[in-house]
Order: C-alpha cells, then sequence, then structure tokens
C-alpha cells in the first residue's frame, strides 16, 4: 500500500534527477563553448595575431548557441603588393620563400613576384617608409609596419623616411638595380624583430576554419 510518504519521496527523486539532467546539459553546453572559444584563440594565433595589425576573426554559429558548430575566419595580415593577373586571386610566385634552416646560412629570405618596370607597389599593411635607398647595389624600399618589416626589391619611391602608407594604396614603383630581380620581378621580403623572416605568402592568405559541434 502506496503511503504519502511514499509518494512524496518519489517526487522528491524525480525532482533530484530532473534537476541533475538540466544540469549535465548546461555543462556540455559550456564546455562546447569553452572549446570555440580555445578554438578562436588558436586559430587566431595561427594566422598571425602578432603581425601588423589584429585580425577579424569572428564566429558564425548560425545558432543561437555555441554547441552547434560554426565556421571562424580571420583576414589576412597583410594584402599582396601588386596587383594580381586578370581573374588570378594573387601575383605569379616567381620563387617561392625558402628559410634557410639557421639565420646565417643560404635560403630564399622572400618571394619573388612576377613584375613589370614601373609597375606600382601596393603597401600590404598600414606603417611608414623606414629606409630608401641601395644596399649592395640593390634598389631597396622598406616599410615598417609595428612588429614586421616589408622590403622591396628592386624599388624606388618619391616617399621619404617616416612617411605614413596606407594598406592597398601605392607607395612605390618597381624599378632599379637588383641582384636577380631585374626587369622580371619584385623581390618581397618581410622579418621581425632581429633576422626572423617570415613566408609573406602567408601573411598575405586568409584562413578559414570550421568547428564541429560537441554532440
Amino acid at each position: 500500500m502506496t503511503t504519502p510518504e511514499d509518494n512524496v519521496k518519489r517526487a522528491r527523486r524525480r525532482m533530484l534527477e530532473a534537476y541533475r539532467r538540466r544540469q549535465e546539459r548546461l555543462c556540455m553546453k559550456a564546455m562546447a563553448a569553452i572549446g570555440m572559444a580555445l578554438a578562436a584563440i588558436a586559430l587566431a594565433i595561427a594566422c598571425g595575431l602578432t603581425g601588423p595589425e589584429p585580425m577579424a576573426a569572428a564566429a558564425d554559429t548560425g545558432a543561437d548557441n555555441a554547441g552547434q558548430g560554426g565556421t571562424i575566419s580571420c583576414r589576412a595580415t597583410m594584402s599582396w603588393p601588386l596587383e594580381p593577373p586578370a581573374g588570378a586571386a594573387h601575383p605569379v610566385i616567381v620563387e617561392p620563400f625558402d628559410a634557410p634552416s639557421q639565420p646565417w646560412l643560404p635560403g630564399h629570405r622572400g618571394v619573388d613576384l612576377e613584375a613589370r618596370g614601373g609597375e606600382p607597389l601596393l603597401a600590404p599593411a598600414d606603417g611608414l617608409i623606414s629606409f630608401v635607398g641601395e644596399v649592395g647595389g640593390k634598389d631597396v624600399v622598406s616599410v615598417s609596419h609595428g612588429t614586421l618589416v616589408s622590403t622591396f626589391e628592386p624599388a624606388r619611391t618619391e616617399l621619404a623616411v617616416g612617411a605614413a602608407v596606407e594598406r592597398g594604396r601605392p607607395f612605390a614603383r618597381v624599378g632599379g638595380r637588383s641582384d636577380h630581380c631585374d626587369g622580371r620581378c619584385l623581390h618581397w621580403g618581410v622579418r621581425a624583430a632581429g633576422r626572423d623572416y617570415r613566408d609573406p605568402t602567408r601573411l598575405a592568405s586568409n584562413h578559414r576554419i570550421v568547428l564541429k559541434s560537441a554532440d
């Protein structure tokens, strides 16, 4: 025979079970949100958050809660310094970046892009002209972007050292003397502090990652 006390106990057990299930669902949603946040941070670092400007990283979950997964994308740290050919995503790469295993060993510390004499150079990021002149008989223009420095060769500009440049705007022209790019290409190098050279093609590329649901 069921007593009133038994009914109270059963009701209490049902309430406790419902509370436990609700807490489990909340915990799963919280873990999914944390996973999304960690993935966004990892992507930002991988895309070059330490570059000249923070990237516009955003999550598009396609739902009101983070547990549904989504896509995180970021703007390229830099843009290409030359207009690409019609229908192409970027300029023609004549010689890719090839970092030396040690700073003092030979390598290709930049990328060579197909270019013609007199072609306008577009600033890959906001910055200041930091050098204009000759280096070892080569005509060089350098732009400081804060933590990174872009160097172009052969290049000439009418701007003075200290002049500001704006991303995507002309600041110089291909031309002058070079040890390997005379009349056929532009050498674009990017370095951080010291002799830490970066791959310009990676800095000029957009990145996107798809996040999976925690379910």
